[in-house]
């Protein structure tokens, strides 16, 4: 019988999903350079940190090229000798290895991963196909060619390979290529949208190299640009490690060996092509380019030569036409030291075992280890590959262990039960399930301890047991997987009768993808070789049916996580049913159902819009109103409470259309046009004050709630905030303030989760003002006193205020945590030297009046560490921030948290008004030089 693999061909549907802008997929790293674009550049959630191992996997011998991700899925190479290389598959929760296969080669494999499907470069002439299920890692498909080939790229089914001085677009399974574009092509192809680019040196060129665009489907060639000579006049062996890379700005070119384009001989270089002009422009001028850049929005970040004989860390914006340094020699020599590519998940750039925000430039974590590959974002991971032989996996710190559902008593039998284990496997039947010993018996004598269980269901699809949130979504996208390729199977099985053998391939491919095998696979594959032997009538009346019912499994993937929504006991905790409700709607934005559901789930109160209701948008106000109870305050009748009457006065005085949202700690004054912006602000506050609470202790029920006033935009913030304190000078550059004469916050939020992370800091900081003004147990709300201005130790207002608001906060959990080393303050603190410093007696005697005149002259640019390319032009007030927060840290945590006591007591003490308790010494034991000494001290420990 000829080969199952012989049916698979390219799936159209599939491909355009996830194989055609310059950003891949989330949780997807498909090939060097992640996606099919190679851009370095996925939509996977970014690791923000602080970060830790979650685990380390030692190979025996050298890693190759970057690990590979699909889902939960791992896959690594590496050579262990010369001639012998290994290819690896890993779990990624454990990272454990699954499967593995050696393969005798003098080549690395290059794998790429489509699906369940991996192929690699099986040696110097041939390819292997291979597909990962539950039990094993097989393959059947070898093409060989007539001369060395370059690294393979799969995308669905389909193969795009440099191959005897061609580029092949192969069918796994053919034999013969789909097309073939002649000339001298090198390297590794790449494919964005409906073109396929390659480098080609031209006969007769002496060593000149050219980017081509090559249509995809039928691989007529489209255009070239000339791509440099190579300065040996020596073009690169097929197999040599020439790539290609899409980045919304241009194309880029990493070479094996140096190139002369214009003045400059470089080995990597982008251009931003024309090639119906053929003409191009060199992205980023003169700039040298030392790895291959990594697109961000319309731009790259890249390592580069700085033409002094260091490197450096560049962001190049081609908007604002404009190269920013991020990291040299001087400056942060970690990230320009660091020779492998950057990539970058969402707003978060990776340096090897670095990471910062695009957006800010901060710097979010830094982990041990000399990379040897670019990072690799994957779901809630981090991989590097350092130390040429070790892949570790970073994940965020302090997440906690998964906490299990169970929905059942402790000793129960589950009828026609699904379990799917850790490993992906899917077993089925009578089931008696105890969590008290932690075993699960199946049929046959089949047990299993819980420990390997992601999910079990009964025939229902009711939940019995699920090892975690995060495990849930894994195990029922496993699911998923089976369901649809036992589907597409069964159709295959019934379209033998079609008579149409490219409808039966493209029904076996899709169930191969997903990694099912099973016999009816084997009939349609016997039907498929008996039509291209012997064809006969096509059915269409058939074909069409089953082609109508192969689009309707379109919408099961969402279906699997609605059911089981829907069959959750409504004693079953909220984030669960939520969470299987977002999933729902990220796979299908318009389900009907699920929308109904987050309407109803919203506070009741509320009146979302009709039309245009974005339901994943409103489902984060839901799910945060899960954590913290909101109640919706709409202002109708006459006022009687607090809550009603600040609603009332601020639709006079800012817009009649305003609703409020009640939360323990929080009234939100907003219109109801931008859910998510009310979600964040509702989740980061409560956990604000949360914190606050533990600090001081609980807060007097009685206390009227924080007034929040969060505007649509930021000219309407700025419209309505014009008091003249603390933030009344230089409010454009503002995201928020506390306007203490109001006893109000008021807050602007950009759009999206993203844009939110870069204010969230001033919100905290602000918040921090007010609840120790107005909801602080120890502090009597009073009316503001002329008198305090004169009062001594102000320092201590915005200290702390500048210490809570770099308090690392869980809104998922309502957690907090008080230390981070990547403070700015710190920063500037230990930074500056001592004659740049505010004097300390100065700093920790000032009063608020005092630092209102204060002379602002800037001292000389002192270099950040946790910022990259920022030099602090430090301001008087800058360091005084900066300095009072720098104290405030060391008092909270230093010593075992042995001046913490006092310090709250300060923080008591000014805002009560008690002159006498705002004397340093008396209030630590130690003068103002002392604490000024130790806290630079701390600050300089901390950053290390």
């Amino acid at each position: 019988m000829a080969s199952m693999w012989a049916t698979l061909v390219l799936l159209a549907g599939l491909v355009s999903q996830n194989g055609e802008g310059a950003i891949g997929p989330a949780n997807r790293w498909t090939t060097r350079g992640g996606s099919p674009a190679r851009s370095g550049a996925v939509a996977t959630a970014p690791v923000r940190g602080p970060v830790e191992v979650a685990w380390s996997h030692a190979v025996e011998g050298t890693l190759e090229g970057e690990p590979l991700v699909w889902d939960d899925r791992v896959v690594i190479a590496f050579a262990s000798n010369a001639r012998r290389r290994v290819l690896r598959v890993l779990d990624l929760l454990t990272g454990e290895t699954t499967y593995e296969r050696a393969i005798h080669s003098p080549l690395p494999l290059e794998p790429s991963i489509w699906g369940h499907l991996i192929v690699v470069r099986g040696g110097e002439r041939e390819l292997s196909a291979y597909r990962v299920t539950a039990q094993r890692l097989s393959g059947d498909w070898v093409y060989r060619a007539d001369a060395e080939l370059g690294a393979p790229l799969l995308v669905g089914t389909a193969v795009y390979v440099c191959a005897d001085d061609a580029v092949e677009r192969l069918t796994i399974g053919k034999r013969e290529p789909a097309w073939r574009a002649e000339g001298r092509y090198r390297g590794a192809v790449s494919l964005r949208g409906d073109r396929v680019y390659a480098m080609r040196c031209p006969d007769g060129g002496n060593g000149a190299s050219e980017i081509v665009r090559l249509d995809r489907r039928t691989g007529a060639d489209t255009g070239a640009m000339f791509a440099g000579v190579f300065a040996d006049g020596a073009i690169p062996t097929p197999a040599e490690p020439v790539h290609v890379g899409l980045l919304d700005c241009g194309v880029f070119a990493l070479h094996p060996r140096p190139v002369e384009l214009g003045e400059s001989r470089v080995r990597a270089f982008g251009l931003r092509p024309d090639f119906g002009a053929r003409r191009f422009e060199v992205l980023g001028g003169s700039t040298r380019l030392l790895v291959e850049p990594v697109g961000w929005r319309d731009g790259w970040l890249a390592r580069v030569d700085d033409f002094r004989g260091g490197e450096s860390l560049v962001l190049a914006d081609h908007r604002e036409q404009e190269l920013v340094t991020l990291a040299d020699t001087l400056s942060n020599p970690d990230f320009a030291a660091t020779e492998v590519p950057a990539s970058v998940a969402g707003a978060v750039a990776y340096v090897g075992t670095r990471a910062f925000d695009l957006q800010t430039y901060q710097v979010l974590w830094r982990a041990e280890g000399t990379p040897t590959a670019r990072a690799v974002p994957a779901r809630e991971t981090v991989l590097v590959p350092v130390d040429g032989s070790r892949l570790v996996a970073l994940r965020r710190q302090r997440g906690g262990r998964a906490q299990p559902l169970t929905l059942v008593p402790a000793r129960t039998d589950v009828d026609d039960a699904v379990v799917i284990l850790r490993d992906g496997s899917v077993e089925g039947g009578d089931l008696a399930f105890d969590a008290t010993t932690g075993r699960v018996e199946g049929p046959r004598g089949a047990a299993w301890d819980l420990a390997d269980v992601s999910w079990l269901e009964d025939g229902r699809s009711g939940l019995v047991y699920a090892a975690g949130r995060v495990e849930m979504r894994r195990a029922l996208e496993r699911l998923t997987d089976l369901l649809m390729g036992r589907y597409h199977a069964e159709l295959a099985d019934q379209a033998r009768r079609t008579n149409d053998p490219e409808l039966i391939g493209e029904l076996v491919a899709e169930a191969w993808m997903r990694g099912y095998d099973g016999e009816e696979l084997e009939r349609a594959q016997a039907a498929i070789d008996a039509l291209e032997s012997r064809p006969k009538p096509r059915n269409d009346r058939l074909a069409a049916e089953l082609s109508a019912e192969r689009d309707s499994l379109a919408s099961l993937p969402a279906q699997v996580f609605w059911d089981r929504a829907r069959a959750l006991p409504s004693d079953a905790p909220d984030a669960w049913r939520l969470e299987l409700v977002r999933a729902t709607l990220e796979l299908a934005p318009e389900h009907a159902e699920a929308t109904a559901m987050v309407r109803n789930l919203l506070p009741r109160g509320l009146k979302p819009p009709t039309r245009s209701f974005d339901a994943l948008e409103w489902l984060t106000l839901v799910e945060a109103a899960a954590r913290s109870p909101v109640r919706v305050v709409d202002g109708d009748g006459e006022p009687k409470t607090f809550a009603e009457r600040e609603l009332a006065a601020t639709r006079r005085s800012w817009r009649d259309d305003l609703i409020g949202f009640r939360s323990e700690n929080l009234l939100i004054l907003t219109p109801v046009n931008r859910p998510g912006a009310v979600a964040r602000c509702l989740s980061v506050g409560e956990v604000v004050c949360g914190a606050l609470g533990e600090m001081f202790g609980a807060v007097d029920g009685s206390r009227d709630p924080l007034v929040l006033q969060l505007f649509a935009t930021q000219a309407e913030y700025l419209e309505h905030s014009d008091d003249p304190g603390e933030a009344g000078s230089g409010l454009d550059w503002t995201a928020g303030h506390f306007d203490p004469f109001d006893n109000v916050s008021r807050i602007y939020v950009p759009d999206g989760g993203e844009a939110f992370d870069s204010v969230v800091q001033t919100y905290a900081h602000e918040l921090t003002h007010h609840w120790l003004r107005a909801r602080c147990p120890r502090i009597p709300p009073r009316p503001l006193d002329p008198k305090d201005g004169a009062l001594p130790g102000f320092w201590i207002v915005e200290g702390f205020a500048s210490m809570v608001d770099e308090f690392e906060l869980d809104t998922s959990t309502g957690t907090w945590w008080s230390e981070n080393p990547q403070s700015r303050h710190l920063d500037l603190t230990a930074g500056a030297r001592a004659e740049e410093r505010m004097p300390w007696k100065r700093v920790l005697g000032l009063t608020r009046d005092g630092f209102w005149k204060m002379n602002d002259a800037g001292a000389p640019a002192i270099p950040s560490t946790v910022v990259l390319g920022r030099t602090y032009q430090a301001t008087g007030r800058h360091l005084f921030y900066a300095q009072s927060a720098a104290a405030c840290r060391y008092l909270y945590h230093a010593e075992g948290g042995k001046h913490r006591a006092a310090l709250l007591d300060y923080v008591v003490a000014y805002y009560n008004g008690d002159a006498d308790a705002l004397d340093v010494r008396k209030a630590f034991g130690m003068d103002a030089g002392e604490l000024g000494r130790r806290a630079v001290e701390y600050a300089a420990t901390e950053l290390r």
